[in-house]
């Protein structure tokens, strides 16, 4: 259960992540 936590946030932060870099990428 605890490792299934933190695979969840992991990918929920590379997500995130993912995303601003887009929004940096667009912005430029």
């Amino acid at each position: 259960m605890y490792m299934y936590m933190l695979i969840c946030i992991h990918t929920h932060t590379n997500t995130h992540i993912h995303q601003t870099e887009q929004i940096l990428s667009l912005s430029r």
